[in-house]
């Protein structure tokens, strides 16, 4: 397995293997009912232009929202707290905080077994006046950085980390300037801000008006970095991790970490990845089709999607004895970044349409069904009955001809870091 499969874990490298071999035309795909999430890549450089922060909960911004954070890292019990900042959000405030687990955490045969988390990586908490605070949401990882978001708590100046009987008092202060990166490629760009450079944790923000067009339509959307670096004296090493779409919700404020801590003097966007899914969204268009029989396929037309970017379209439906295989089509609009995207994939999903709403087509013992809400009972499909399709997801890669996932070079965008 390659680095990038080992730092992204659950993402296949396949679907890299699929943008080296992906052709812009014809733009036409046949996709999996379902098909395994995948998260998203970005880039970095180095420009100074305006004063920028990093509000935790919000994004990066020019000034507007008063930015807390804690100068010095502090121990506490066997971890490293690297890095606490605030957003005054006004009536409340976000608060985010970047654990460093030196040791590894061991997961005996019975926590793998069972999917238990030791409590080492659970046990943080935010104290506020006498009340204790659990975070809202984390990156747990065994070893190296961890990262918590600690949502709706008090505006403060003072706090307490507690973790395994162990406390920590935490000042914050007013955030200073901080030193960022920019980087444009293609029409886009990324902002990147350090954390802790000294272990080579940024938050990453990327501008991508076509991106964000699609997010914006979607009730999830992931986007992941994964770069090469340079140290001063021109070692090579990675770094990847979660960044935010400028204008969207994210999710994930974790940030774009290296394999090993590291101060890097250059730094090189190989991949951007994102993910959207459409799974809980209820104003997409249904193209309406017939279930096959078996071994056959039936075509259908329709709009499954549309933006000023972007139309996916149906095209047909194929059953098999595992399931049906929906193929889509696509075009891109003026604004389809032809010059950025090595990889392209629009998912739809089968449903039937009942007076209590979309049921989905499922598979039991090799036949065609739906579950039934009130009774709780599976009900059996048979050819020509009406189904409807509906777009699941969309991914898409963006990379330069022939990058490597274990080079420095070709690459989307490379610059110096200060």
């Amino acid at each position: 397995m390659n680095k990038l499969d080992n730092s992204l874990g659950y993402l296949d490298g396949r679907l890299l293997d699929e943008a080296d071999r992906f052709e812009k035309r014809p733009r036409k795909l046949k996709l999996v009912l379902l098909i395994a999430a995948c998260a998203v890549l970005l880039a970095v450089g180095a420009a100074a232009i305006g004063i920028r922060y990093f509000a935790p909960g919000v994004g990066i911004v020019d000034g507007g929202i008063r930015v807390l954070a804690a100068r010095d890292s502090v121990m506490l019990g066997d971890i490293v707290i690297e890095s606490v900042m605030l957003s005054d959000l006004g009536d409340s405030a976000e608060l985010s905080c970047w654990v460093y687990r030196e040791n590894e955490i061991t997961l005996t045969p019975e926590m793998i077994s069972s999917g238990e988390t030791p409590a080492e990586l659970t046990a943080l908490r935010v104290v506020v006046d006498g009340r204790e605070y659990s975070y809202t949401d984390a990156s747990l990882s065994t070893v190296g950085f961890s990262y918590y978001n600690f949502s709706g708590i008090p505006v403060c100046e003072e706090l307490t980390l507690s973790y395994l009987g162990e406390e920590a008092r935490i000042t914050l202060s007013e955030a200073s300037a901080s030193d960022y990166a920019f980087i444009g490629f293609g029409s886009d760009s990324l902002t990147l801000i350090p954390i802790s450079a000294e272990k080579g944790l940024y938050q990453a923000e990327l501008r991508d008006d076509f991106a964000a067009e699609i997010a914006k339509a979607a009730d999830q959307s992931s986007v992941y970095a994964y770069f090469a670096a340079k140290d001063s004296d021109g070692n090579l090493s990675f770094l990847d991790g979660a960044a935010m779409l400028f204008g969207v919700d994210c999710d994930s404020l974790s940030g774009v970490r290296p394999e090993n801590p590291a101060e890097l003097s250059e730094v090189a966007l190989l991949y951007v990845d994102y993910s959207f899914s459409f799974r809980g969204q209820n104003r997409l268009p249904e193209v309406k089709a017939k279930l096959p029989a078996e071994g056959e396929t039936f075509g259908c037309s329709g709009t499954l999607f549309e933006t000023d970017g972007l139309r996916i379209d149906a095209v047909s439906v194929q059953r098999n004895k595992n399931g049906l295989y929906i193929e889509t089509s696509f075009e891109g609009g003026d604004k389809f970044p032809d010059e950025l995207i090595s990889g392209f994939s629009a998912d739809a999903r089968a449903y039937v349409r009942r007076e209590d709403g979309l049921h989905e087509v499922c598979w039991s013992d090799g036949a065609p069904v739906y579950r039934d809400y009130e009774s709780n009972v599976d009900i059996g499909l048979g050819e020509g009955d009406e189904i409807v399709l509906r777009l699941d997801s969309i991914w898409m890669m963006y990379s330069a001809d022939g990058t490597s996932k274990t080079a420095f070079e070709p690459n989307l965008g490379s610059a110096k870091l200060k």
